[in-house]
């Protein structure tokens, strides 16, 4: 996503959706995409959006995580982090 001016996080594309759970009250949407961010580095990020849903109020919230290493899978980031 080099074009991106900024990622819009409420409407990303299901092709990147890698996986959903429902947990307690809560439903969680893991997605994984490749991104540029030249104001942290000059490589591409690795990153893995986690979408909570809280089901009674459907309040939404986001955790970000990334890294540099392109190899690795949405739940490794999730594992390591």
């Amino acid at each position: 996503m080099k074009d991106a001016k900024k990622l819009n996080k409420n409407s990303i594309s299901k092709n990147f959706l890698k996986k959903t759970e429902t947990e307690k009250n809560y439903k969680y949407e893991f997605y994984q995409l490749t991104m540029w961010n030249k104001n942290i580095t000059d490589n591409m990020l690795n990153v893995v959006i986690i979408k909570a849903i809280q089901l009674s109020t459907y309040q939404v919230s986001y955790c970000n995580l990334f890294t540099t290493d392109l190899t690795l899978s949405y739940d490794k980031i999730v594992d390591y982090y």
